[in-house]
């Protein structure tokens, strides 16, 4: 029986629905029935970011590339060109906290610290506290490319080496992968090297390990009840053909010797696009909030095709649990979900390329329904590689 006693702090909740609520205005009458959810899913679509409620749905921000909401639902840290906000959303009042572009953003457990992770051309890693500013906690490199020229001629183009994987261990202990090696001239950069910096400590206290070789490990999610961390590792990503990727989680760790790769979570997932990771080819799979089970996609091949579908993973007995088959395919971009604050429901964003939509499931009675899309520009398609789902609030 799942157990659907909340354990997360609703504190902000109140606030930040004073202020969301203040940005909805009731759909239109109409006679088309409207889909029935409960609570708030806010959702970054390309370039905005939008309330859905069951009334309708209202823009919030315009112009937006990434952005998180605090777990207490206090503040949304987002980006636009050339800078990066803090907003207060209970006062209503945001400030600028850093005049550069963060391509991913996320906050610890209890909404104390957050990090901006901003792209090429500055490659840079920043952690801050909503009462302060954020500081740069890591550099990646750079360096230039040959890609090719004609008549002897060569173009060479300024490139960043792999920077990513970010996620809080703890309220104060962040791991994040970088490629952190002489540039090569040529061919694709991956992520040597795993770092884990303790932000307690003043300054912070950073330890290294390097990957095996042919090895690379994704820090994907942290459960603060069970006190697990789920890893996805990729072995011989050079190699298409002989391509693993393998799904673990081990006990949280605060030093390298105490990250182990022994409890196998048994089940081919699918993978999301975004999140705390995001490179094609990686599996993927989160702690669901109250009952820590792990949620992830699975597919199946049947004589119509594929079939993809849900799945709820108990990690300690390897049990699991078939959900509800999805409108969607495999290879198509399904991006992290969200679960609402009693994880009776779950939200999942999909991009089918002329179409982004949001699915609701409901993970009691098994039954799936969207409760928002958009179609493309004539002619055009999405790029829903920064959209994702912010929260589920009530």
């Amino acid at each position: 029986m799942r157990n659907n006693t909340p354990t997360r702090s609703s504190i902000g909740r109140a606030a930040l629905s004073a202020a969301l609520a203040a940005a909805v205005i009731l759909a239109s009458s109409g006679c088309a029935a409207k889909p029935q959810f409960p609570g708030r899913v806010i959702l970054l679509s390309q370039g905005t970011v939008l309330v859905l409620t069951q009334d309708g749905t209202e823009p919030l921000l315009t112009g937006v590339v990434t952005a998180a909401i605090s777990p207490d639902a206090r503040f949304l840290l987002y980006t636009r060109t050339d800078q990066t906000v803090l907003r207060d959303l209970g006062k209503g009042t945001e400030k600028t906290i850093l005049p550069e572009t963060g391509l991913k953003a996320g906050w610890n457990g209890d909404g104390t610290r957050y990090y901006i992770l901003t792209g090429c051309p500055a490659n840079r890693l920043y952690v801050g506290s909503p009462e302060g500013n954020p500081v740069r906690l890591f550099q990646g490199r750079k360096g230039l490319y040959v890609i090719g020229g004609s008549e002897g001629a060569s173009i060479e183009e300024e490139v960043c080496a792999e920077l990513g994987g970010c996620l809080f261990l703890t309220n104060d202990l962040l791991v994040f992968s970088a490629f952190d090696a002489p540039m090569p001239r040529q061919g694709d950069i991956h992520a040597n090297r795993a770092f884990l910096v303790n932000l307690a400590a003043n300054p912070p206290e950073m330890q290294s390990t390097d990957f095996p070789r042919q090895e690379r490990w994704r820090f994907v999610d942290a459960s603060d009840q069970a006190d697990r961390v789920l890893l996805a590792v990729e072995r011989n990503p050079e190699s298409a053909e002989l391509f693993q990727n393998k799904v673990y989680t081990c006990a949280r760790f605060r030093e390298w010797t105490g990250i182990t790769f022994q409890n196998e979570v048994q089940l081919n997932f699918g993978r999301w696009e975004n999140g705390s990771w995001g490179n094609a080819g990686e599996m993927a799979g989160v702690f669901m909030p109250v009952s820590n089970r792990i949620f992830g996609l699975a597919n199946e091949q049947t004589s119509k095709g594929w079939n993809l579908y849900t799945m709820e993973i108990d990690p300690e007995t390897s049990e699991a649990q078939r959900g509800p088959a999805l409108k969607l395919q495999p290879g198509q971009i399904i991006n992290r979900p969200v679960f609402d604050p009693e994880e009776k429901q779950v939200a999942l964003l999909a991009n089918l390329g002329n179409e982004e939509s949001v699915t609701a499931i409901d993970l009691e009675a098994n039954t799936t329904r969207v409760i928002w899309k958009i179609k493309a520009p004539k002619d055009g398609s999405f790029d829903a590689r920064l959209d994702r789902l912010l929260a589920w609030l009530d």
